[in-house]
């Protein structure tokens, strides 16, 4: 039998699937270890990609798993990717869970996006170096082309560090309305996140998509901010300078 009539099998045995133009004709009990490490396989990586998610719902989460295998199977052939959607799958399917824990397709979309960023085949070698002059490329200025935005209802980074450390008991969190970066490190290519303002926010938001200068920045900044013109262009100056210094942004403006 070829790799490819295994997986048919095997794709059709979990989702129960009945085509009666499979010739398939074999005994599970011949493929029970093959079906083993892919089954085995496929919980380390989600317990790999969503380890905050595997303390909160504990020993029901293999289950949860089987079963977001089962509503969404992969239609990737990067390994990962199977993992990709859990957030969805948690807000859609696991409306139970959902009432005990509002956040909880908000953590799964926090965990997933770190992955997403190391992942990222964006570029950012060309710009390692601390200090690049904006005044000597036409005051240009260059976001990590892997940075993500993140905009939550709760605040994940604190339940994620009360899950991690186990320090809550109940796991239950007010709402807090919550502005996340994610972006992966130049240097060592780790994902790194950091909470900013509102304003910061909006200001990335209107900027991520286009070639902007800082001259572009500080019409954006006064757009969102028109009755304080001056402290609006301060504070996106400001913001981008934080922004530099973590690696967020990959240059800044050097003023004389």
């Amino acid at each position: 039998m070829s790799l490819r009539s295994h997986q048919l099998f095997l794709k059709n045995y979990y989702l129960k699937i009945n085509d009666s133009n499979d010739t398939l004709d074999f005994k599970k009990s011949e493929l029970n270890i093959y079906e083993n490490l892919l089954w085995h396989g496929y919980l380390d990586l989600m317990c790999n990609i969503y380890p905050y998610c595997k303390i909160l719902l504990a020993e029901k989460f293999n289950s949860i798993c089987a079963n977001f295998l089962r509503t969404q199977p992969p239609k990737d052939y990067h390994f990962n990717q199977i993992a990709n959607g859990f957030s969805d799958y948690l807000a859609q399917y696991e409306l139970e869970l959902s009432q005990i824990y509002p956040y909880l397709s908000q953590l799964a979309k926090y965990e997933w996006t770190e992955l997403e960023c190391i992942e990222d085949k964006a570029n950012t070698t060309n710009f390692t170096e601390q200090n690049i002059n904006a005044t000597l490329i036409n005051y240009k200025l260059y976001l990590n082309p892997t940075l993500r935005l993140l905009n939550f209802d709760y605040p994940i980074l604190r339940i994620a560090q009360k899950i991690k450390n186990k320090t809550s008991k109940s796991f239950r969190f007010k709402p807090k309305k919550t502005f996340l970066i994610a972006f992966r490190d130049a240097e060592n290519y780790n994902c790194k996140f950091a909470e900013i303002t509102q304003f910061g926010f909006n200001i990335l938001k209107s900027i991520q998509d286009f070639n902007v200068t800082y001259q572009g920045l500080a019409h954006k900044a006064v757009s969102l901010n028109s009755n304080q013109p001056d402290k609006a262009i301060f504070e996106a100056l400001t913001i981008m300078e934080k922004l530099f210094d973590i690696g967020a942004v990959l240059n800044k403006l050097e003023l004389d």
